[in-house]
C-alpha cells in the first residue's frame, strides 16, 4: 500500500483508480403514491443506534482485509482492520461526530478528514443515507417500487425496492440524468434478532471504485465509551491533511462528503 493510497481506502470516501463500475437502473413504470414508500424507508432507518460489527472489505484495486467496527450514532465509528495470514494491522480509522483520523502502521502515517464520520456511521448501521424531501414513486417492470427524492445542487435520490417490498435494495445518487454512485444491500446476517444486511456495496463513477463489505457478526453495543473513537497515535507518526495528499480523489456526489440532515 502507498501512501497516496491511504486516505482513500479507510472512509469509503475516496476512491482508488480501477475498472469502472456497472450502474443498471430499472425502467420507470406507473407512478404510485409516494407516502407509503416514505413511511416504509423512515420505519427501516429506524435501527440500532450502537452497533459491533465483524466482516470482510474487498476492494478490487488492493484486495481484502479483515475487520472490526463499533458504531454509535452521533458519537462516532471506529474500524480496525487487518489483512495477510497474521492479521497484520492495516488500517484503523476513527471519527468522532463527523471528522474522522485514518492510521497506516506500515507507512507510520495518518491522515485527517474534516467530513464523513456521519454518512458512514448511518452505513454502517445499515441505513440508508438520504439526501431529502420525496418527490415521486413508481413501478418498475420486475414489480419493485422506486422512490424519487430531492437533492441540493440538481442531484436526485433513487430508493429502489424489489417485488417483495420488503426492504431497499439499492439506493442511486444521480446528476442530469446520470448514476453517480451506488449503494446496494443483499442479504441478512444469520443468528442476529433484528435485521442487518449480509452485503454493503458502494460503487462510484469518478473517481472509479468498487468496494464491497461482507458482514459476519453484528450485535448491539451499549454504552460505547467515547473514548473509542479517538485514535491516539504513537510518537513520530506523520499527519496528513487527506486534502494536501497526492491521493486525494474527492467524489463529485455531494452526500459522501457530508451527509445532509434526514
Amino acid at each position: 500500500m502507498s501512501a497516496r493510497t491511504a486516505p482513500v481506502l479507510l472512509a469509503l470516501l475516496l476512491a482508488l483508480a480501477g475498472c469502472g463500475p456497472r450502474f443498471v437502473r430499472p425502467g420507470a413504470g406507473p407512478a404510485v403514491d409516494p407516502a407509503p414508500w416514505v413511511r416504509a424507508l423512515e420505519e427501516y432507518n429506524r435501527g440500532p443506534r450502537q452497533l459491533r460489527l465483524a466482516g470482510v472489505f474487498r476492494s478490487g484495486a488492493w484486495g481484502r482485509a479483515r475487520f472490526g467496527a463499533a458504531v454509535a450514532e452521533g458519537a462516532g465509528v471506529r474500524v480496525d482492520a487487518v489483512a495477510g495470514p497474521f492479521g497484520t494491522t492495516a488500517f484503523v480509522l476513527a471519527c468522532r461526530d463527523d471528522r474522522c483520523r485514518v492510521y497506516v502502521p506500515s507507512e507510520r502515517r495518518a491522515v485527517e478528514l474534516d467530513t464523513g464520520g456521519a454518512w458512514l456511521a448511518r452505513v454502517l448501521l445499515g441505513r440508508v443515507p438520504t439526501m431529502g424531501p420525496a418527490r415521486a414513486a413508481w413501478r418498475t417492470p420486475d414489480g419493485g417500487t422506486v422512490l424519487l427524492l430531492g437533492g441540493p445542487g440538481g442531484w436526485t435520490q433513487e430508493v429502489e425496492w424489489g417485488p417483495e417490498g420488503r426492504r431497499p435494495r439499492r439506493a442511486r445518487f444521480v446528476r442530469q440524468g446520470r448514476v453517480e454512485a451506488e449503494i446496494s444491500w443483499e442479504g441478512r446476517v444469520a443468528g442476529v434478532r433484528f435485521w442487518y444486511p449480509a452485503r454493503i456495496g458502494l460503487k462510484l463513477r469518478e473517481p472509479s471504485a468498487d468496494y464491497e463489505m461482507e458482514l459476519t457478526r453484528v450485535a448491539p453495543a451499549d454504552g460505547l465509551e467515547p473514548d473509542l473513537f479517538v485514535l491516539r497515535l504513537p510518537p513520530g507518526v506523520t499527519v496528513e491533511r487527506a486534502e494536501g495528499t497526492e491521493g486525494w480523489k474527492p467524489s463529485r456526489v455531494p452526500l459522501l462528503h457530508r451527509m445532509p440532515p434526514g
